[in-house]
């Protein structure tokens, strides 16, 4: 809600900047006569950006002003991961269930009783963070053309795509036998699932969380067709460019889970080191308001 609230605030400021900026060209032109520029609003009904709004202003015959928000409005579908917890350590698991008070604790709390029984999956909820602030300035090289020089920067959000999973019934399931495990019983929270890592069966339990990162700060070029602030009550504008991301990294708040990224999906990480440029295209109808 906090981020909300500052991209509201951020474009107010912004519209009374341009409106303000506008309002005194109106009063005095280049050469200190009237002047008919005006302020523009613009819809983006396609982009590759997602959708979004901006407002924009001459600021000179040849260069404009724009600033906006737009985001993308993907949703993807939940993922299932499965985890196969009871073959990694089944004979543990086993040991434990065969007692008479750990099963009764189970059966009190409505879990399985038997490992087979456990559900290890992890429901992995995926969102994409595809949302921008925007700053740009139009450069209109030739005298009343629409061509235009675009540039500018992009600012969003750090996470592109964050993943959030948690297995539920096994986490349950491991702080009974956590709780009531005496008498020297197995510490099954502390065993380690894979060799070379200290990855244990804590921290599949744990809330696990994965995002894929990219520069918050995106400087972006490109060039186009239209104007923002069209000499007539409506335009169209189209537009192609692409912003610097950087390199996208995959990054886990676990330590360990970050240990086995690195290493296992090496290769990912190198083919992602290679995706520094996001395209852009997009397609707005623009208003002259003022």
């Amino acid at each position: 809600m906090s981020k909300i609230k500052s991209v509201c605030k951020f474009c107010i400021i912004a519209s009374v900047f341009l409106l303000n900026t506008t309002m005194y060209h109106n009063v005095l032109g280049q050469d200190g006569s009237a002047s008919s520029k005006r302020l523009g609003i613009g819809i983006e009904i396609f982009s590759t950006t997602g959708f979004g709004i901006e407002a924009a202003t001459p600021v000179h015959p040849k260069l404009t002003v724009r600033a906006g928000f737009s985001f993308l409005p993907f949703k993807f579908e939940p993922l299932l991961l499965k985890v196969p917890l009871d073959n990694i350590m089944e004979s543990d698991l086993n040991a434990a269930m065969s007692n008479t008070q750990v099963r009764a604790a189970l059966q009190n709390a409505g879990l399985p009783t038997s490992v087979s029984a456990i559900n290890t999956d992890i429901d992995m909820n995926t969102a994409l963070g595809l949302k921008n602030v925007k700053i740009l300035v139009d450069f209109h090289p030739l005298d009343n053309s629409a061509f235009h020089i675009t540039a500018g920067f992009y600012i969003g959000a750090k996470n592109l795509i964050k993943v959030e999973g948690e297995m539920q019934e096994a986490a349950k399931t491991m702080d009974v036998l956590n709780t009531i495990r005496n008498n020297g019983g197995p510490n099954l929270l502390s065993k380690t699932l894979l060799e070379g890592y200290d990855l244990t069966v804590n921290d599949l339990l744990q809330p696990i969380d994965a995002n894929l990162t990219i520069n918050a700060i995106k400087p972006y070029i490109g060039i186009g067709f239209g104007r923002a602030v069209p000499k007539r009550l409506a335009g169209v504008k189209f537009e192609i460019g692409t912003f610097i991301q950087g390199a996208p990294e995959i990054k886990s708040s676990n330590k360990e889970i970050q240990k086995l990224i690195d290493t296992e999906l090496a290769g990912m990480g190198e083919v992602l080191k290679m995706i520094k440029l996001y395209p852009v295209l997009s397609l707005k109808i623009n208003f002259g308001i003022l």
